[in-house]
């Protein structure tokens, strides 16, 4: 009986779970290769746009920063992050200091591109908004020094987790 109840139980988590083996739910990027019932289309779809983008722009040599909380991009690109801080929102409370020494981080690699994720304004507390209620040293260093040069995935609705994803890649002026 134990056996038949565990066959029946693993066929039933198979078929549950081959129901979102489809196209609309697969990161078909070389370091994706995975299936996520998490994400909506139009957010996997954007991480491919932007992550094929920094592909084909960035030489070999160069690296990019992601803010404010993109770390995937680092792993879909095979890149390492340029500083260890790898989440920037109002609730991390990042003092100047510690901007300072970022920016330094950042002077220090030959970063060529930013990834700025449309998360980096927001209304929400929580999140805030890059330059005006936190990181105000390292937003200025970022609009002074970079130009944007594409905007990649959704811009037209409130960034979310799941959806509406959407990035500015900035280049080093």
């Amino acid at each position: 009986i134990v056996a038949v109840t565990l066959s029946v139980h693993a066929y039933a988590q198979h078929k549950k779970i081959n129901a979102y083996k489809t196209p609309s739910h697969f990161i078909s990027l070389p370091r994706g290769q995975v299936y996520t019932t998490q994400m909506t289309s139009h957010w996997i779809g954007s991480i491919e746009q932007a992550t094929n983008f920094l592909t084909k722009t960035l030489k070999p040599s160069d690296m990019f920063f992601a803010l404010p909380y993109d770390p995937l991009y680092y792993y879909l690109t095979n890149q390492k992050s340029p500083t260890r801080q790898l989440i920037f929102f109002e609730h991390t409370y990042i003092p100047q200091a510690q901007e300072i020494k970022i920016i330094q981080e950042l002077e220090s690699h030959p970063i060529t591109h930013i990834v700025l994720s449309n998360f980096f304004k927001t209304d929400d507390h929580y999140r805030g908004t890059l330059g005006a209620t936190y990181c105000p040293l390292i937003a200025s260093y970022i609009f002074q020094n970079f130009t944007p040069v594409a905007q990649l995935g959704e811009w037209n609705d409130a960034p979310g987790w799941a959806d509406h994803h959407g990035v500015t890649v900035l280049q080093r002026k």
